[in-house]
């Protein structure tokens, strides 16, 4: 796979994969690719998707409201603080469904929105989010239920590990 160029300069700011996080920049589409070398040069993809360079791999992001994320760390601390992990696994499923709940919104009611596309196609990507999200509940709440502490405290980790900021002063 040839190696592809960065176009713009939006960046966002991330920390190394290894401190948990993902480090990329964003490019004139918006489009989020992996943080590049001195060259500017992305690294190459294999055959798998995953990225020849320091273990990068590509996502997207949707925003979340900042008392949204303060629950996020909120509920870290609290499971990563307490001596029964698995009584949190609740409050972790609930919290899962909230974080779902607001990308689904981030990924298509948020466009819809902006682009000015008109109520009924509104309403239609409402009522899809909404029985997407209502069928997700169901399995995420199914499967909560039976976590051990230890996979309380890997849920912890993953969802520390998919929260970043982005600094929208620039």
């Amino acid at each position: 796979m040839a190696a592809e160029r960065v176009v713009g300069t939006d960046h966002l700011r991330l920390v190394t994969k290894s401190e948990g996080y993902t480090r990329a920049c964003r490019n004139g589409l918006g489009r989020l690719r992996p943080r590049h070398d001195s060259s500017g040069v992305a690294p190459a993809a294999d055959a798998s998707g995953a990225t020849a360079r320091h273990g990068m791999s590509y996502h997207f992001a949707a925003e979340i409201p900042e008392d949204l994320a303060d629950e996020v760390r909120r509920t870290i601390d609290r499971v990563r603080g307490s001596n029964a992990p698995a009584e949190h696994r609740e409050e972790g499923g609930e919290l899962v469904l909230r974080l779902t709940k607001a990308c689904l919104d981030g990924y298509f009611l948020a466009p819809v929105r902006a682009l000015g596309v008109g109520f009924v196609a509104e309403r239609a990507t409402t009522l899809g989010v909404n029985a997407a999200h209502r069928t997700i509940a169901l399995f995420v709440r199914k499967i909560t239920r039976s976590l051990s502490g230890e996979q309380v405290l890997k849920l912890a980790d993953m969802l520390e590990g998919m929260m970043f900021t982005r600094d929208t002063t620039e």
